[in-house]
């Protein structure tokens, strides 16, 4: 979740293909998903949703990986979210 927060792609990558659970939970109850969302990593955001991170899952405040970005302000990478 640290490496999607500080919008390490290549870092998850690798992650991923040992087998990391992408939706694992840590902090605040936050997803990898959820931490690239926050901090508008918006290729992060991207890579972890092809790989098949749960974009419905909630944090610890009830909000989604969507709503975490659009609080932020982070527009690509809510923009990401929000397509089918």
């Amino acid at each position: 979740v640290y490496a999607a927060g500080e919008g390490r792609t290549d870092v998850v990558a690798r992650l991923l293909k040992a087998g990391v659970d992408i939706n694992a939970r840590y902090p605040n109850e936050l997803t990898a998903l959820m931490w690239a969302a926050g901090q508008g990593h918006a290729a992060t955001v991207k890579a972890l949703l092809i790989a098949g991170a749960d974009p419905k899952l909630v944090d610890n405040r009830g909000k989604t990986a969507l709503e975490i970005a659009d609080e932020a302000g982070h527009l690509d990478a809510k923009n990401i979210l929000a397509s089918p």
